[in-house]
């Protein structure tokens, strides 16, 4: 049996509408593969990293302290461990949570639990003066690592806030979120303090 062949037949070459289907059934499945269920797309695609929460409720430690697991957090945990010392839990947790997100506004935090806030000048004078517990922002000693890693862009931001709990003989009680309770010399706690301190009191 033979086989005969008409005059069109033979190999063909693919013209440019050929070509278009091809090259539509490739982005077809490269479309599928990229932008799978589940998937955002790469350039909607958000920070993989977790956000950052405090490690618990903000409950204060045995030595009074509001834990942070970051300075970037440092803030919200300060703010609840002077609430604690007022005795004052936030009646809106979202509101004051709210309110010391960054940069936080310690000012209205104070508000939130009906007390007066201000902002006050810190010295070692006017710390040496039995100032009332306050939110300090302090920089960070730095070391050989952490002068390390912010020159390679690692990390900028040297600072973090504490709560001052008091002065007791040239020594300041600090309450910090990220290491606990600490003593501090006032002329060494003074030289760290960054801007102003956040004092709260009784609007009575």
């Amino acid at each position: 049996m033979s086989t005969s062949f008409s005059e069109g037949d033979g190999p063909r070459t693919v013209g440019p509408a050929g070509w278009l289907g091809v090259c539509l059934v490739v982005l077809a499945v490269v479309t599928l593969i990229v932008f799978s269920p589940g998937k955002p797309p790469p350039s909607l695609s958000t920070d993989s990293r977790p956000v950052e929460t405090l490690p618990g409720p903000p409950v204060p430690d045995q030595d009074g302290v509001v834990r942070a697991p970051s300075p970037a957090l440092s803030g919200v945990a300060a703010a609840y461990t002077l609430a604690a010392l007022w005795k004052r839990p936030p009646p809106d947790a979202a509101a004051f949570e709210t309110a010391l997100k960054h940069p936080p506004d310690f000012l209205e935090a104070g508000r939130l639990l009906g007390l007066r806030a201000a902002a006050v000048d810190v010295t070692p004078t006017s710390l040496l003066e039995s100032p009332p517990p306050m939110i300090l922002l302090l920089q960070e000693e730095p070391d050989v690592i952490s002068t390390v890693e912010t020159l390679e862009g690692r990390r900028l931001d040297l600072t973090r806030f504490v709560v001052l709990a008091g002065v007791r003989g040239g020594q300041a009680v600090i309450l910090d979120p990220l290491i606990g309770r600490a003593i501090v010399a006032v002329p060494d706690l003074a030289k760290r303090v960054v801007g102003k301190g956040i004092i709260w009191s009784s609007r009575s």
